[in-house]
C-alpha cells in the first residue's frame, strides 16, 4: 500500500485505501488506482457492508 512519491519531493506515502475487518480478518480491501475516492469512499464501503449483512 506504499506509493513512492520521492520524485515530487514527497517521499513514501500510503495509497488511498479502505478495508473491512471482521474479527481480525480483512474481508475487503479497496485500493484506489486513480485520483478520487471511487473505491475507498464511504458510499462504496457502505455498499459492501450492506451486501455482507444480507449474505
Amino acid at each position: 500500500l506504499d506509493a513512492d512519491l520521492s520524485g515530487g519531493g514527497m517521499g513514501l506515502r500510503s495509497k488511498r485505501f479502505s478495508m473491512i475487518v471482521d474479527d481480525g480478518k480483512v474481508t475487503a480491501l479497496n485500493v484506489e488506482t486513480k485520483p478520487g475516492v471511487d473505491e475507498s469512499g464511504a458510499a462504496h464501503i457502505l455498499g459492501q457492508l450492506s451486501a455482507l449483512a444480507t449474505a
